[in-house]
C-alpha cells in the first residue's frame, strides 16, 4: 500500500538473559513486555498509564501455564483452531493469538493452556533464527540419537501412526481427526511430537 499518516499505539518487547550456573548449565531467563502509548482503564489495576507495562510475562510464566492465556476447553472456535490448525506456521497462528486480551495477569493463576508453549517456541525461533523443529533436532533429538523423533514427520511417517480415540461422556470413544493427509505446517510445541516407543524411552533415561 502506499505510505499514509501513521501514529503509535502498542509496543512488544521480548529481552532474553543467559546465566551460567555452577553446575555448568545455563539458565534462560526471558520476558515479554507490551505497553501503550495512551492510558487506559484496566479491572485489575483501576489503569495503565502511557508508557507502563500491560503485562509482564515470562519464559517460566509461558511454561507453567501462568502466563494469563486461555486454556484448551471451553473456548471459541477461532481460539481453539489457533492450536489445532496444523496447516498454519506456528508464526502466524502466535501473531494471532497477539491479538487478543490475556485471560488474567501473569504469574497469578495457573490454566492448562497450549497457546503459552506456542508463544514460548516462537521465541526460540525468532532468539535463534531458526524453526523451532530445526532446534530441537541440533539441540537435543541428534545428540541423543533419536533419529525417528520430530514434530513435522513426513506423509510416509504419518500413515504409521495409530488411530487416536478420546472418550466422551458416558463412556463413549470418540474418534479424533486424523494428520495423515496434506503438509504439516504448525508446531504445537507442547503436543505434536512424533516419535516411536524406543525413542521414547530413550528420552525418558535422559530426563
Amino acid at each position: 500500500s502506499r505510505p499514509a499518516p501513521r501514529k503509535h499505539i502498542h509496543t512488544r518487547r521480548i529481552e532474553c538473559q543467559g546465566f551460567q550456573r555452577d553446575d555448568g548449565h545455563w539458565d534462560i531467563e526471558g520476558t515479554l513486555t507490551d505497553s501503550k502509548t495512551y492510558s487506559f482503564d484496566n479491572v485489575d489495576r483501576g489503569g495503565v498509564a502511557s508508557g507502563e507495562a500491560v503485562h509482564r510475562m515470562t519464559i517460566r510464566h509461558l511454561l507453567s501455564h501462568t502466563a494469563g492465556f486461555w486454556g484448551n476447553k471451553g473456548i471459541s472456535a477461532e481460539k481453539l483452531d489457533l492450536i489445532r490448525n496444523f496447516q498454519r506456521p506456528l508464526g502466524e497462528a502466535v501473531s494471532r493469538m497477539a491479538t487478543y486480551e490475556l485471560e488474567y495477569q501473569p504469574g497469578t493463576k495457573f490454566v492448562y493452556s497450549g497457546s503459552g508453549f506456542c508463544v514460548a517456541g516462537r521465541i526460540a525461533e525468532v532468539v535463534l533464527n531458526q524453526s523451532l523443529e530445526r532446534i530441537a533436532q541440533e539441540v537435543l533429538f541428534h545428540p541423543l540419537g533419536l533419529s525417528r523423533t520430530t514434530y513435522l514427520p513426513s506423509k510416509e511417517i504419518r500413515m504409521t501412526v495409530l488411530t487416536a480415540y478420546s472418550r466422551q461422556s458416558g463412556g463413549v470413544l470418540e474418534r479424533q481427526p486424523s494428520r495423515t493427509g496434506g503438509d504439516l505446517r504448525f508446531i504445537l510445541p507442547g503436543g505434536s511430537l512424533f516419535t516411536t516407543l524406543d525413542e521414547l524411552a530413550a528420552f525418558g533415561v535422559m530426563h
